[in-house]
């Protein structure tokens, strides 16, 4: 494995990682310092400007149904790995009548955020999945959470109650994750903009955003206060805040859990509520292109050039 890092201490270390504790300080040392808390913020948005539509999400905070809690148990993919606790979605489904009430009663000590212990249940290994053929560099491997089953089904039931709301939230240039859009939409509109331009000899600059670990370093003051603005309820904010704050990882090295890492940031690629609420982060940056076009700042495409 290439050491051709920077270190949490942003000191440049060159060589190969050969043995298990090399290989184990080096993955450590890198996801602590990808994972950890912050400085502090020393500037915000300006939300008022941003002209955020207003939606209704009071219902999101109901208390949980039965019927809730098992329909995310049958959504999640039942023979994925296990976390931690080494319990499938295929047992939960299996035994449901069995395990059905502490199951239950486990769901509502969350919802009425006795989480104290929470970060028990919240336990995840990561597993390190090559990102390209012949991967040496630390940075190319991505991190995929296997998160302990209770804490997962959590998320999975505070996931589908965020879905529907998704269209009224997000802006329509944003195409990933939302049951009716398709992120390919994107990329169609970019290459037949791209290639109207070279017909018509118009002269045009396209910049392209590329928006590294973005995923692993979300800051969770900025998303909770995000959301705060965009009217989500207070319980809501709660629990959000409460599977963030009390998440940790150990990363798995040949099958062997290394020492653990306490979350300081970011949202876990594995988890069913990322990458909802990764698309609520970015989502004001689409508001800020927007205004700046408004006032000018940055040409808008032209209705003629625009259509196809």
């Amino acid at each position: 494995m290439d050491r051709n890092i920077y270190t949490k201490n942003n000191i440049y270390t060159a060589g190969w990682a050969i043995t298990h504790e090399d290989k184990q300080k080096l993955i450590h040392d890198h996801f602590s310092a990808m994972l950890a808390q912050p400085e502090a913020r020393s500037k915000d948005f300006n939300w008022t400007a941003l002209s955020l539509p207003e939606v209704d999400l009071t219902s999101l905070d109901r208390p949980f149904e039965e019927a809730e809690i098992l329909r995310a148990i049958n959504q999640l993919p039942q023979d994925k790995a296990p976390g931690p606790d080494g319990y499938t979605d295929l047992f939960f489904r299996t035994c449901w009548p069995i395990i059905k009430l502490d199951v239950i009663a486990a769901i509502n000590a969350f919802y009425d955020l006795r989480c104290a212990d929470f970060n028990l249940l919240n336990k995840a290994n990561i597993v390190l999945i090559p990102k390209l053929e012949g991967a040496e560099d630390i940075r190319d491997y991505r991190p995929i959470s296997l998160i302990h089953a209770v804490a997962k089904i959590i998320s999975k039931i505070i996931a589908l109650r965020l879905a529907p709301f998704l269209n009224a939230l997000i802006s329509p240039c944003q195409s990933a994750f939302i049951r009716g859009r398709s992120i390919y939409d994107n990329y169609m509109y970019v290459r037949n903009v791209a290639r109207r331009f070279h017909r018509n000899r118009t002269q045009a600059l396209l910049f392209k955003l590329v928006i590294s670990k973005a995923f692993d370093t979300v800051r969770w003051d900025y998303l909770l206060s995000l959301m705060r603005h965009r009217g989500f309820p207070t319980r809501w904010r709660n629990w959000v805040s409460a599977t963030l704050t009390s998440s940790s990882s150990r990363v798995l090295l040949n099958g062997a859990p290394l020492d653990p890492i306490l979350h300081g940031r970011g949202l876990r690629q594995g988890d069913p509520l990322s990458p909802l609420l990764f698309i609520l982060a970015i989502d004001p940056q689409h508001r800020l292109l927007q205004e700046a076009t408004d006032r000018g700042l940055l040409s808008k495409l032209g209705g003629r050039i625009a259509r196809f």
